[in-house]
């Protein structure tokens, strides 16, 4: 999400989303005024440039550091923001892509776009529900098989272009958990028990 999707994009000469406090503006950009009213400032900031016709621009050779949350109970105040957030962005991200296309701004497209996807882990429920419901006589195999495949491609392709180390490669042996951490947040945002303001997070 950080490094490889947005690095495939340059190269596309796509643009891409802002990420969190990896961001930094001209002063005519930030003279725009951006919004920041819903608890997903950055994506919501990525589609109010869309529609200015603005491109978010990948550097590869900046660094940003800072401290994250340690824990998965410290991550959940922020997840739940980030998924709500997003949920709730996704008809005015597809809005904006429309409306940036409308009037002949190509680049930002994909960024807008990108707001508007379904997350990862979501997309990873969607194929595990296809395969039951194929194991169980009722879907299509071949297409629940196919899905699977892309989905391993994708987070395979990802890994590879992200050059990861082996640490990081461990880190995969806590999927399970992340699965169940996920899933809380998804539950409460069916619920209605997501995030509705800010909320700080706390960082160990």
């Amino acid at each position: 999400v950080h490094w490889s999707r947005p690095l495939g994009a340059s190269r596309l000469r796509f643009g891409t989303t802002l990420k969190g406090n990896g961001m930094a503006f001209s002063w005519e950009v930030a003279s725009l005024g951006l919004s920041g009213t819903s608890v997903t400032e950055d994506a919501e900031s990525t589609l109010a440039l869309a529609r200015h016709g603005v491109t978010v621009e990948f550097e590869p050779l900046a660094s940003v550091q800072g401290y994250m949350a340690q824990s998965y109970a410290e991550a959940r105040t922020q997840d739940a923001r980030w998924e709500s957030g997003r949920a709730k962005l996704t008809l005015k991200a597809l809005g904006s892509a429309f409306s940036t296309a409308g009037h002949g701004h190509l680049r930002p497209i994909p960024g807008a776009l990108e707001v508007a996807s379904l997350p990862l882990s979501f997309l990873g429920f969607v194929v595990l529900a296809a395969l039951a419901t194929a194991a169980a006589g009722y879907g299509s195999a071949p297409l629940a098989g196919l899905a699977a495949l892309s989905l391993g491609a994708y987070v395979t392709t990802g890994l590879v272009a992200a050059r990861a180390s082996r640490t990081d490669l461990r880190a995969l042996a806590t999927a399970p958990r992340f699965v169940l951490h996920k899933l809380s947040i998804y539950a409460a945002i069916g619920s209605r028990r997501s995030a509705r303001s800010w909320q700080r997070t706390g960082r160990g």
